[in-house]
């Protein structure tokens, strides 16, 4: 969710799970909600915090649904996951 001016513009050269280039409007304010474009605007063509929070809360509960007990990697994953999801869900209040 932190999102920063000036990124390197290829920053997926350096690792392929980086993202690509950050777009002036992705960080300009949304009036409705009174949020930057990239945590809570989405339709836009880019990912939003909001929707990283709802797919991994998706993940989350598959993995959780999955594990048949407490000590398996589906348990720990979706725990992984929850941990995740909730991180930048504080992040709304800090960036907002």
């Amino acid at each position: 969710m932190n999102l920063r001016r000036g990124y390197e513009s290829d920053a997926q050269k350096y690792h392929p799970r980086l993202r690509g280039e950050v777009f002036p409007d992705e960080c300009a304010v949304d009036p409705a909600s009174g949020m930057k474009n990239y945590i809570a605007h989405e339709g836009q063509g880019y990912n939003t915090s909001a929707n990283y929070i709802r797919q991994t809360l998706k993940m989350c509960i598959a993995r959780g649904r999955s594990s048949q007990r407490r000590d398996c990697e589906d348990y720990y994953e979706a725990l992984r996951l929850f941990g995740s999801a909730l991180h930048t869900l504080e992040d709304f209040l800090a960036h907002s």
